[in-house]
C-alpha cells in the first residue's frame, strides 16, 4: 500500500499483510497471535485489510499492539508498484 510513512509505518519496515474478509475461520486471529510474539520488534508490521463479521473483535483484541494497523477494503489498483512477496530463504 502507498502512503506508509502517513500510516506510522517506516519505508525500511517489513511488512506482513492479511487481506481479505476477516470471519470466524480466516485465520486473521491467528496473525494477530503471531503480531503478539513479535511485538519487541520494531522493524515488523502487520497490516489487516478488509472487513467481516470478527473485524471488529480482532481490532479490539490488537488496540494494543502499535506495530498493527487495521484498514477497510482498498481498491485494486491501491498497491500496484508493490514489491512482490519475499519468500523465505530469498
Amino acid at each position: 500500500m502507498h502512503g506508509e510513512r502517513e500510516h506510522g509505518i517506516p519505508e525500511d519496515a517489513f511488512v506482513v499483510l492479511y487481506a481479505g474478509t476477516m470471519g470466524i475461520v480466516s485465520g486473521a486471529e491467528v496473525l494477530l497471535d503471531v503480531a503478539r510474539e513479535f511485538s519487541g520488534d520494531p522493524g515488523i508490521f502487520f497490516l489487516f485489510v478488509g472487513e467481516g463479521r470478527s473485524k471488529e473483535r480482532i481490532q479490539v483484541q490488537g488496540r494494543s499492539l502499535p506495530h498493527v494497523r487495521f484498514f477497510g477494503f482498498q481498491p485494486g489498483n491501491i498497491c500496484r508498484g508493490c514489491s512482490p512477496p519475499r519468500m523465505w530463504g530469498s
